[in-house]
């Protein structure tokens, strides 16, 4: 039963991390600021609203503005200042949603250069140099995420390597027990016999430790895969 039971789990995870994920952003009309304004939608990945709104407000306090602020959800920076945008100044309006089905949150950004709201068709190269921003978050922070979780996973796996290593270290010893008890068979019957059925179970617990290490081998390289995905 205990076979079958690593056998089904190693099945549902590889399924279940068996996903790539692709940073996109895409433009459009958001209410967002005043009104429906256009803006960029991106999301990140692996990540609660809480870590997001964090991040991305410490993005944005590295530039130079007058206030960042976050309320409900969406956050406002006046006056910011990036020079790969503008010589000016650009109010960023951030609107979070968090998806929870996914373990992802979706961002609307969207910059207004005071009164006119960014576009890709009016303002080609500032455009791109804010889609890179966005992009350059999204990216980093998906990426801390799941790196994260692959040092929990690779700590998971020395563990269970260190119990296996102590489970062949014990099979070891038994199988010299064993030898000495033989040399005394006609007084140590009955320790000879306990011996040989821990053997037993520790050969079983070996097969069911193997397991575990091949389900955690599995997850580690779809944490992996996911990563590398991630551009």
């Amino acid at each position: 039963m205990k076979t079958l039971f690593y056998l089904l789990l190693i099945l549902f995870a590889t399924t279940a991390f068996c996903q790539n994920y692709s940073i996109q952003i895409t433009e459009s009309n958001e209410a967002i600021g005043v009104g429906k304004n256009n803006a960029m939608v991106v999301n990140v990945f692996e990540n609660d609203l809480d870590k997001v709104e964090k991040e991305w407000k410490n993005t944005i306090k590295n530039y130079k503005n007058e206030k960042t602020n976050l309320h409900h959800h969406s956050l406002f920076a006046d006056n910011v200042v990036i020079n790969e945008i503008s010589t000016g100044t650009v109010d960023i309006y951030t609107n979070f949603i968090e998806k929870k089905d996914n373990k992802s949150v979706r961002m609307i950004v969207a910059f207004d250069l005071g009164g006119v709201y960014m576009s890709s068709n009016q303002h080609g190269d500032k455009f791109l140099a804010a889609k890179k921003i966005v992009y350059d978050f999204a990216v980093k922070v998906t990426k801390a995420a799941l790196d994260e979780q692959l040092s929990v996973e690779n700590k998971k796996l020395e563990k269970l390597l260190e119990k296996k290593d102590d489970l062949e270290k014990d099979k070891i010893n038994m199988n010299s027990r064993i030898e000495e008890d033989r040399d005394r068979i006609k007084k140590a019957q009955e320790d000879i016999a306990k011996n040989e059925e821990n053997l037993k179970k520790n050969e079983k617990d070996q097969q069911d430790q193997q397991l575990k290490i091949d389900e955690q081998k599995k997850m580690i390289n779809e944490f992996q895969k996911r990563i590398d995905s991630v551009r």
